[in-house]
This record gives C-alpha cells, sequence and structure tokens, in this order.
C-alpha cells in the first residue's frame, strides 16, 4: 500500500527516460534553484514539472525540440539547423562537434538525450510500451505536527503509448492527507486521460480526460510550470507546445473534459472543454450548505488540515477555450483565449492590496502572439487582456545570435494591476502575471570551449501594492556566472545582487533593500567511478537590516558497479532568520524534483541507492535528516529533527 506506480510512454520516434538522469544537468539544476526560489516555501520542497524527458532525433528536431531540451543557447540551437541545412542529415552523433559554437565538452553531455533516427522508409510499427512506477515517501518529525492522515506520501501512474494511443493514469496521497476513509474514498488526486493520434491530415489529436495547454508565451495558457526557458541557456523565448496529457501531479492547474487539434490549409486549431473541481477558500454558504462565494483560489493541493479538507473541491469551475495558429518558414502567428465559468462567486477580501483583483463567476482571457526568426535573431511578442480591454497585459523580446558563441535577450512587460488569468505563467520576477512592469536582459557567451560567462539583470516595478505592503515597491537583480568545465571538472561562480525600494517605514518614507548572495561550487572526477562536488553559498542582506547565513555542502556519486550507484550530501548551514535563507536543489530519486532551503542552524544529509536489473527494473532508495540546532549561551542542543525515508521502484516492458 505504500507504493505509488507510474506507466509511462514512448513515441513513435522518440525514447522516453531509457537515458541518464538528465535532472543531474547543472543547467536544469541553476533552473530548478531559480524555480525553486520563487515558490518561497519553508522546508523541503518538490515543485511540480513536466518530468517526461525524451531522446530527440537530431535529424528531425526542429527549433522547438531543442529549446524543450534545455541544455542549449538560442545561438548553439541556430548553429545546428544551419550545419544541417548545409551539409545533409547527421550519420551519428559525434558529428555534432564539427557544429560552430559545439565544444566536446558540449556533445559529450548531450549525447545521452539524442538519437540518430532511421530514414522514413526504414521505420517499422513500435510495439505497445508500458512503464511502471511506484513512490513511496515517510517522514519521521520530532516536532509532532498534527495531520488528519497518514505522514505517508504515495504516487501512483501509469503510462502506455502506441503508435496512435496514448494512456496516463495518477494517483496521490500528501503526506498528512486521508486516504481510503469517509472523507475520501480513495487516493486525495486521481486523474486520468487518454490521448488518439489518427492517421489523417485533418485530425491531429483527440484528448479524454485531463490535459494541459501552453501557447504563446505563457500570459494567458501555460498551465505546468517550465524550468526550461531561463537566463542560464538565454532561452527567455517560450515555444508552442499545444495540448498534451497532464504529466505531473499538479491538482489544480489543469483541464478535465476533451480536447481536439486539427490541421486545415497550414493552419494549427486547437477546441477544448472543461468541467472539474477546484480548490477555493469558502467565505460564504447558503442555508443548505452551498458554497455561495470563495475569497481566494488555491493551488498547493495539500488536504492536511479540516480547513483545508473543507475547502477541496469547493467550487466547480467549467472551461471552453480555443487556439488557432500557422507557422511559416520564419513566422508563427496565433490567437488563444478561454472563458471560465465559475459555480460561486469569486468576491476578495476587502483589502487596498486587493482593489484591483478579479470578482464575479466569469472569467475571460485572450492574447495575440507571434514569433519570427531570422538567420541572427529571434523575436518574440504577446499582448493579452482579461475580462475588459482595460485589463492588460503585454510581454514582447528579441534573442541576438550575432555570433554561435554570444547569445544576447532582451525583454520587456507591461502587466496592468487589474489582469488575471488563472492559467497564466509567463516570464515575471513575482508569483503572478499582474501588477508588474519592466525589462530585463540575459547575456550568454562562450568564452572559450571551456570557458562561458552569463549576466543577466532585470529591472521591476509594480505599480499597485502587493501583499502586506503599503506601498508601491521596486525590485532589481543582477546576476554574475562563471562556469569552466573539462571531461575531468567543473567549476561555477555566481554572483546575486538584489535591491530595491521596498515598504513604506513608521516614517512614511520608503525602505531601501539590498541582498547579496555569493555561489562557489567545484566538481571533480577524482576516480573512474567517482565523483565528487563541493558547494558553498553565503548571503547578506545588508538593507534595511544587516542579516547573513552561509551553507556548505559535499556531494559524492559512487557507481559501486555498472549496475548499483551510490550517491550522498552533507551540509551544513547557519542563517540569522529567514531573510538570509538559502535555496539549494538537492539530488533525489530519479523524476523526484526536490531541493532544501536552509534555514536556521543545522545539519542535513541524505543518501541514495540506486540499483538497476535487466535495464528493465530499477529501485532507489534515500534516506535524508535534517538536525536544526538552538544556540543557548553558545551551546548549541538540538531543537528539530527531520528524517524521511523513500522509495521508488520502476518496471518497464
Amino acid at each position: 500500500m505504500f507504493f505509488c506506480f507510474v506507466f509511462c510512454f514512448p513515441s513513435l520516434t522518440q525514447e522516453i527516460d531509457s537515458l541518464s538522469d538528465i535532472i543531474s544537468q547543472p543547467i536544469v539544476i541553476e533552473a530548478y534553484e531559480q524555480l525553486l526560489e520563487q515558490t518561497n516555501r519553508e522546508g523541503e520542497n518538490e515543485v511540480e514539472v513536466e518530468n517526461d524527458f525524451e531522446k530527440i532525433d537530431i535529424n528531425k528536431a526542429t527549433y522547438d525540440d531543442w529549446v524543450k531540451l534545455g541544455l542549449l543557447t538560442p545561438s548553439q540551437i541556430t548553429a545546428i539547423l544551419l550545419h544541417k541545412q548545409k551539409h545533409g542529415n547527421f550519420l551519428s552523433l559525434n558529428e555534432l562537434s564539427a557544429v560552430d559554437g559545439m565544444s566536446g565538452n558540449i556533445v559529450k553531455a548531450l549525447i545521452p538525450f539524442l538519437k540518430v533516427g532511421k530514414p522514413d522508409l526504414l521505420i517499422v510499427a513500435v510495439p505497445t510500451t508500458h512503464e511502471f512506477i511506484t513512490y513511496s515517501r515517510y517522514g519521521f518529525d520530532s516536532k509532532n505536527e498534527e495531520l488528519i492522515g497518514s505522514k505517508f506520501k504515495i504516487r501512483n501512474n501509469y503510462r502506455m503509448e502506441s503508435s496512435q494511443l496514448s494512456v496516463r493514469l495518477l494517483a496521490e496521497k500528501d503526506a498528512g492527507e486521508p486516504w481510503f476513509s469517509n472523507t475520501i474514498r480513495t487516493f486525495d488526486y486521481l486523474s486520468s486521460g487518454v490521448e488518439y493520434r489518427p492517421n489523417s491530415p485533418f485530425f491531429k489529436k483527440v484528448i479524454l480526460g485531463d490535459y494541459t495547454c501552453r501557447f504563446g508565451q505563457g500570459l494567458v495558457l501555460w498551465n505546468q510550470q517550465d524550468i526550461f526557458q531561463n537566463i542560464y541557456t538565454s532561452n527567455f523565448c517560450r515555444v508552442k507546445s499545444g495540448i498534451k496529457l497532464h504529466s505531473t501531479f499538479e491538482e489544480n492547474n489543469f483541464f478535465r473534459g476533451s480536447a481536439f487539434t486539427g490541421n486545415t490549409h497550414g493552419w494549427e486549431f486547437s477546441l477544448w472543454g472543461s468541467i472539474k473541481g477546484r480548490d477555493a477558500t469558502v467565505s460564504r454558504t447558503d442555508s443548505n450548505g452551498r458554497v455561495f462565494s470563495v475569497s481566494s483560489f488555491l493551488f498547493s493541493g495539500l488536504h492536511t488540515s479540516n480547513g483545508e479538507l473543507a475547502n477541496r473541491h469547493s467550487i466547480r469551475e467549467t472551461t471552453f477555450g480555443s487556439d488557432i495558429h500557422k507557422e511559416w518558414k520564419y513566422l508563427v502567428w496565433g490567437i488563444c483565449g478561454y472563458h471560465s465559468i465559475f459555480s460561486a462567486l469569486y468576491q476578495p477580501a476587502n483589502q487596498p492590496y486587493k482593489s484591483y483583483s478579479f470578482s464575479g463567476n466569469c472569467l475571460w482571457a485572450a492574447s495575440s502572439y507571434a514569433r519570427i526568426h531570422s538567420r541572427t535573431a529571434i523575436y518574440f511578442t504577446e499582448i493579452a487582456v482579461s475580462n475588459s480591454l482595460a485589463r492588460y497585459a503585454w510581454l514582447a523580446g528579441i534573442t541576438f545570435m550575432p555570433i554561435p558563441e554570444l547569445t544576447i535577450n532582451w525583454l520587456f512587460r507591461d502587466y496592468s494591476p487589474g489582469y488575471y488569468s488563472i492559467y497564466a505563467n509567463a516570464f515575471s520576477s513575482g508569483t503572478q502575471v499582474s501588477n508588474e512592469k519592466g525589462y530585463c536582459m540575459g547575456v550568454n557567451y562562450g568564452l572559450t570551449e571551456n570557458h562561458s560567462l552569463v549576466v543577466f539583470f532585470d529591472f521591476s516595478e509594480y505599480p499597485w501594492l502587493r501583499y502586506g505592503e503599503k506601498a508601491p515597491t521596486r525590485i532589481n537583480r543582477l546576476i554574475l556566472q562563471n562556469i569552466y568545465t573539462t571531461d575531468q571538472l567543473r567549476f561555477l561562480a555566481r554572483y546575486k545582487l538584489s535591491w530595491g525600494l521596498g515598504d513604506v517605514g513608521v516614517d512614511e518614507n520608503p525602505i531601501s533593500e539590498k541582498k547579496h548572495q555569493v555561489t562557489l561550487a567545484f566538481g571533480k572526477q577524482v576516480l573512474e567511478n567517482v565523483r565528487i562536488n563541493n558547494r558553498i553559498d553565503f548571503v547578506a542582506e545588508t538593507l534595511p537590516q544587516w542579516s547573513k547565513g552561509i551553507a556548505i555542502a559535499q556531494d559524492i556519486d559512487i557507481d559501486l558497479t555498472k549496475s548499483i550507484t551510490l550517491s550522498g550530501r552533507y551540509s551544513h548551514f547557519n542563517t540569522d532568520d529567514w531573510s538570509s535563507r538559502i535555496y539549494s536543489y538537492e539530488k533525489n530519486i530519479w523524476r523526484v524534483y526536490s531541493g532544501v532551503t536552509y534555514y536556521g542552524i543545522g545539519q542535513r544529509y541524505a543518501i541514495i541507492l540506486k540499483c538497476e536489473i535487466l535495464r528493465k527494473i530499477k529501485f532507489w532508495f534515500r534516506y535524508s535528516s535534517t538536525n536544526y540546532y538552538t544556540d543557548g549561551n553558545n551551546t548549541f542542543s538540538t531543537e528539530r529533527d527531520i528524517s524521511e525515508i523513500a522509495v521508488q521502484v520502476f518496471l518497464k516492458w
């Protein structure tokens, strides 16, 4: 009962996850930490992102396919496409080394995620493929928090694919949630979906069940976390992904119903309809106990207390939407939108910072988006409105690639305080696509084959109040990153600076804020089967008051045999308060994304054992523990211990 299961499917021309652990790639780690920091949560976190990585055929991959891999800059992707156009198809993966801007180290990192497919004439029917994963986690906490359910976290996921049919089943119970009880009959979260792809020039796909939609730059529809458009690969531009089966354990950010995608005369169009329950904070009920109004939408998916359980699926959401776009040789243009009707009235709390918030039981949003490609530049934009033409959001940017080693990004955004789309997920320095105006620039430059430099800065202002503030604020960010890699070692130095004007003080004057963060990381292949990584993070907030924090971590990976791998981390941390907290990615079980927020004083260690049997069966065991200390008269004593055990089993046939 303590297992969770996953079945996954590869497509006709792609293989899924018969490859090394992509989440160990440095670029993915850095992008994940950026995403983790935006969630702004205490303790160990698991952020839901799309976690099915597919090998791509380098002779068929489009620009969008390379971007979704998440490991290359736009300059490198463009150089690969131009090389193929000039010299023809690649005969082997090693030929990528001949592409301008592609060093041997980059190609070596890419090889596990690429393939050279067979010509279309040689393709034969692929048999139905299944994958099964079971994941279970149990936490031990000396604080003994009161929960209404068991401490087990259990995930179930089944996935199957044939040449025309895909099936996905998901089930999850978070730690502290009840299951198989009077309140929740089975799992807290259940999801299923079927996708059919007929051999038709008009019908592209039909989906029944749960699915996600991603169009444009995310101002209206991008209902899934995305770590692969990030500052470290200079991929500010989103690429169109269309409608896909729901593949994560996000419990609110998806659609449930039916969807259709077709083609005609070069135009691709999608239609969808959805009816599902949504978590929301109940503020008022009628005499029969039916929900009359809610004050906020909830997204965590946690139901570990009676209050959270009362808000579970408290309203019904009915949504209809569509998208139509066309791709020319160098141009993509389209329009998309949706209309949602809620079974209860949305009435936000009467607070000044919510003066522009959406209210009512109907919400619509629509946008027009475009992307233009040339040999040296990519231009992209999207403009959207929601419930009123006065409530708008606009985003525009350019990716300039003067030489293969250099990518320069610039992006401008203007989101009015009243704009709101419940499924928006565009570039933003805040947590919502609303009440924000700013611009940013990123530069990624390969100084030599082994040496690269990243420079990023962002200037953001919030025209209206945010939560807990009494005045509009401004926040600026600067990131400098220097990386040196060889076959045997990798060195990273990163500096982050954030500054601006925050809330007003008791004297009614704005409060200045400034925070510095330095990260140094060094990894080396000390033996053929042993790799070590050392990392130190230092944070110092100098304004409005002095606060500092430091974390030191040591990682080791040992290949005991060809089929058994042992990984471990040991870290110390000491931070003055929540302002000096430190976010850090921590390697976890395959397909589980987790990170740690170091806060307070303590130490942490984690070990992972992976065993592979016949390449069809894989097993993981993970144990982690965090010991928090309190300093009483310079004598440290244990204040709280948090430990976890996790097990995962993978089968494929």
